[in-house]
């Protein structure tokens, strides 16, 4: 189940005294913990997430609980406890309202119990303590004297962050100044406030008391915060009102605006954007600060998209829409408007940018400026660098959008891009001498290192960490004097090299992230399935690797994960340094992908973008295909594109001549006709047909393939006649050539059979429809996917003829077979529920059609696209439907 609990316990001790902050202080916390915008935890305890005033063996049963909860569930456990604390020698105890004095008989001993409790229950996925109580530094003492060995054996994460040190703790001060800081944030940290960024704030709003923090990765004492134990959301976050703010994009702006220095080139930049260009572009070589610049220009960009290099030019430009829909007044109902204006035919036509997002600005022009910053096009392969830059020219060539600014970056500019270029010069021996001194690097230092960056960001920023690990660590850390030996030293200190569990760990790891790319792109869900691990291993994992790795909503179920450093997947991506066959990663990823769903989770979407690729470089070219033809886009004009480049890739591997090119251009064709052009379609079959005659005959199955998709697109296109004329030479030589059991002479036969029902009428098409099933079941099985076609074009027609028609569970059955066969989202399962809340509106069962029609249509929109006529044909049986029930009641 995962995610995070919480428990609050406020407690007064008879005796003791009296904290006039509780129970307010108690509850405050729990409530800002549990909200569902800041601490985004759900309660410990089947009572709530506080405890009050328990005693000692109340508080003892609440804690016991709270940790069973959260080993059950794999979750994040978060424990605060304010109230009095007291010590014996070096034994530190939390007291209950009947504690009579520090000893473990009637008050808890925090070292003991908590290594007892985490030696039970191990699988949390990390721990944080929050001890609001006088002289609690002996209690963090005592948790990291007492718990450590548990902790290592099983590699758990936890922090402690306490209110004081081993003197007294006043007014509950440092859980008020949580939760107040929870309603304010704070600008000065990124999305997520974590246990060091309070104790920073605690220094300044507790003056009389000294706030302390340990955090232990699973191996180690580090210094700084587990990024997946964050207390709060930060409200006052420096992205909190941008368009970018929850997206996979801030933490990779975060890593590029921490290496801001002043340049020169910010005023040309300045002078550019001030200019009346349409467009801003920064060219400069690899590692001369493009990115970094770009980062400081997102606000207040109505827009910015920060490219890994893999996104789907779909998922580009719907992210454009929602980003524009929330700066730019009017955008959304633009959008909405437009959309109801573009019919079916059209909208198939169109691309995701057209749709998106040229659409529906022109329709709101004329507007005031609206900036668009864009970066990362140069990580995408040639022909979606070349798609992304010419959509970004009809943008900028657009005489009614001249209000609409785009600041972007290249290596290369392309050719016929209207832009303002602004050069972006390598990095210059003072610049990488402020990063280093930046880092607070020892003054005789400097000038060594600033000679090893040469001209490198990357390299002066990770010499310089190297140079501070080395001052506090103990474990032999060595200087680099080169790029790769930075690298080798970062794999060290992540505990790569270590022999056994930890570094094969750790490798694994590596080498499925190096397949994915740079970047916070891999569903942590993902991740964790291609690795056969609980989610909270790979955390404490990830927890070691945080000096390379960037991460996106840590800590949540929907956490995204990737290398940091471009320079980095680059390095490993031979797989030499960590041992490990590229192929293989790929493997492991394509074979998890394999099995999401289409739609609908981070790992559905991940899968849309990247099991073709991870197929493609294991090693299995044709499963690449097949993946492709599975994850269909939304947008026919996109699925066609996607089909184009893959149809290049697979010619350019092969040769033209090869089957997987020739299926490749197919499916170009294909949805070339879905795209609105069956004319087109139809002609680029011909040509294909050509040439398998020429290469392998005419009684090739791919020849008899390829005369199939013709005839259904004649058929399609509106000319049923010829296409009849088509299948009946079709079907002969398939039987003269195949035999009848031969699937594709039974795809022949259903095909056809549709067509007989536009020119011989259903009766003579359901006939063969019969004929056919029986041959399926027996040839492909009765759960077959073609089978089920089959069945289901039966069903539909008995509905058209004078035959009584099928009962209810007939149609229940289909849809169970479909669903169980090929999942509930497939579109053929959608197509036939449709079908079945008709026919039981038909059988007078208007109210339970109606609600099948109603929760059909989103998963319909979803998976076909808006522009679908299968969407159409839902929404035409809700209101076809709908006013029958009104005119029904009304009469």
């Amino acid at each position: 189940m995962g995610g995070r609990l919480v428990l609050v316990i406020g407690s007064q001790t008879d005796g003791g005294a009296r904290l006039e902050v509780l129970p307010g202080a108690a509850h405050n916390l729990a409530e800002v913990l549990t909200h569902p915008d800041l601490g985004r935890c759900r309660p410990a305890l089947p009572a709530g997430p506080t405890v009050l005033d328990p005693t000692y063996r109340e508080l003892d049963a609440a804690l016991h609980e709270a940790f069973r909860q959260a080993h059950d569930q794999r979750a994040t456990l978060i424990i605060a406890f304010i109230g009095h604390g007291d010590f014996t020698d070096d034994d530190y105890y939390l007291m209950a309202r009947d504690s009579t004095g520090p000893d473990s008989q009637d008050a808890l001993l925090v070292g003991q119990r908590i290594k007892e409790l985490l030696r039970r229950y191990p699988d949390l996925d990390g721990l944080v303590l929050l001890i609001d109580a006088c002289h609690a530094a002996l209690g963090l003492e005592a948790v990291a004297r007492d718990c450590l060995a548990p902790i290592r054996r099983s590699l758990s994460r936890f922090e402690v962050l306490t209110a004081a040190d081993e003197g007294k703790a006043y007014n509950a001060c440092m859980s008020r100044s949580l939760a107040e800081l929870a309603r304010t944030g704070h600008r000065g940290y990124g999305e997520h406030l974590r246990a060091q960024d309070i104790r920073e704030r605690l220094l300044s709003s507790c003056g009389y008391q000294l706030a302390l923090h340990l955090s232990f990765n699973g191996t180690d004492e580090v210094p700084g915060s587990d990024r997946g134990l964050w207390l709060l959301a930060n409200r006052g976050s420096h992205w909190q009102g941008s368009p970018l703010a929850g997206t996979a994009f801030v933490p990779v702006a975060e890593g590029l605006r921490t290496r801001l220095v002043r340049r020169p080139v910010e005023a040309e930049v300045s002078q550019a954007l001030a200019s009346d260009g349409r467009c801003v572009l920064l060219h400069g070589p690899a590692e001369s600060g493009k990115s970094t610049l770009l980062a400081g220009l997102l606000q207040p960009a109505h827009a910015g998209l920060l490219l890994s290099g893999g996104e789907l030019l779909e998922s580009i430009a719907g992210e454009l829409r929602r980003q524009l829909e929330l700066t730019l007044d009017g955008f959304a109902e633009a959008v909405t408007g437009y959309w109801d204006t573009v019919p079916d035919q059209a909208g198939a036509s169109a691309d995701a940018f057209e749709l998106n997002v040229l659409g529906p600005l022109r329709r709101l022009a004329p507007i005031a400026e609206v900036r668009i910053v864009v970066d990362g096009i140069d990580k995408f392969a040639d022909g979606n660098r070349d798609r992304l830059w010419g959509l970004l020219t009809r943008l900028l060539d657009e005489p009614e959008l001249a209000a609409v600014r785009v600041i972007t970056a290249a290596r290369n500019p392309p050719a016929g891009l209207p832009a303002t270029v602004v050069v972006v010069p390598p990095a210059t021996e003072a610049e990488i001498d402020q990063v280093i001194r930046s880092h607070e690097v020892p003054g005789h230092r400097v000038p060594q290192l600033v000679r090893q960056a040469g001209q490198s960001w990357t390299a002066a920023r990770l010499f310089s960490e190297a140079v501070l690990a080395a001052g506090i660590s103990a474990d032999g850390a060595r200087l680099p004097r080169e790029l790769t030996e930075a690298f080798d030293e970062l794999l060290r200190r992540a505990k790569i090299r270590t022999p056994g569990a930890i570094g094969e760990q750790g490798r694994d790891v590596l080498a499925l992230l190096t397949a994915t790319g740079p970047g916070p792109v891999l569903p942590i869900t993902v991740l964790a399935a291609a690795l056969g691990q609980e989610i909270a291993e790979v955390r404490t994992v990830l927890a070691r690797l945080d000096a390379i790795i960037v991460r996106a909503h840590p800590g949540e179920d929907h956490e995204l994960v990737g290398l940091a450093l471009p320079a980095l997947a680059d390095y490993l991506a031979d797989g030499a340094v960590l041992g490990v066959d590229p192929a293989l990663g790929h493997a492991r990823l394509a074979e998890v992908l394999a099995g999401e769903p289409r739609r609908g989770t981070p790992a559905a979407d991940y899968a849309q973008a990247a099991e073709v690729r991870h197929r493609w470089l294991s090693g299995r070219h044709a499963e690449a295909l097949d993946s492709l033809d599975q994850r269909e886009a939304r947008i026919p004009a996109e699925q066609r594109e996607r089909w184009s480049a893959l149809a290049q890739l697979v010619s350019e591997h092969f040769g033209a001549d090869h089957p997987l090119s020739l299926r490749a251009e197919g499916r170009v064709a294909t949805w070339t006709a879905k795209a609105g052009d069956a004319a087109a379609a139809l002609r680029a079959f011909g040509y294909l047909l050509d040439r398998v005659h020429a290469l392998f005959g005419p009684a090739h199955e791919e020849a008899l393939n390829l005369r199939e998709n013709i005839a259904f697109w004649t058929h399609a296109g509106g000319n049923p006649v010829q296409a009849k004329e088509n299948y009946d030479q079709l079907r002969a030589d398939c039987l003269r050539l195949l035999g009848p059991d031969h699937p594709q002479t039974l795809m022949t036969r259903h095909d056809r059979a549709v067509v007989l029902s536009a020119t011989d009428g259903p009766e003579i098409a359901l006939t063969e429809f019969r004929a056919v099933l029986p041959a399926r079941e027996r040839v492909l099985g009765p759960t077959h996917l073609d089978t089920l076609r089959t069945r289901t074009n039966i069903l539909y027609r008995e509905s058209d003829v004078p035959h009584p028609p099928p009962v209810a569970s007939r149609w229940s059955a289909l849809v169970a077979d479909l669903s169980n066969t090929v999942g509930a989202d497939h579109p053929d399962t959608l197509t036939v529920r449709c079908f079945a809340a008709m026919f039981l509106a038909k059988s007078g069962e208007v109210g339970p059609a109606l609600d099948l029609l109603r929760q059909l249509r989103p998963p319909t929109e979803q998976v076909f696209g808006r522009w679908h006529p299968q969407l159409r044909k839902v929404d035409e049986q809700l209101d076809f439907w709908r006013r029958f029930d009104e005119e029904s009641l009304g009469g």
